[in-house]
């Protein structure tokens, strides 16, 4: 009673699965981690400068002395 069964034989990427998802994992992981580094060092020499002239653009006359009293702001 001793069968034997002959093992499936794998070729291609299917005989090293572990392989092709750590490979992919670690572009993934290399492509979020280049995303923080970047976004860490770009974009934040000149945080808040002017801020205060576009708010006053933006509201314009409603923050002028007696204008639209009535209504609130």
């Amino acid at each position: 009673m001793g069968g034997t069964v002959k093992k499936p034989e794998y070729k291609g990427i299917h005989k090293y699965p572990g392989w092709l998802a750590t490979v992919i994992t670690v572009i993934v992981g290399g492509v979020f981690i280049g995303a923080l580094v970047w976004t860490g060092t770009h974009g934040h020499d000149d945080h808040g400068e002017g801020h205060g002239e576009a708010h006053g653009e933006a509201h314009g006359e409603d923050h002028k002395e007696g204008a639209n009293k009535e209504g609130g702001h």
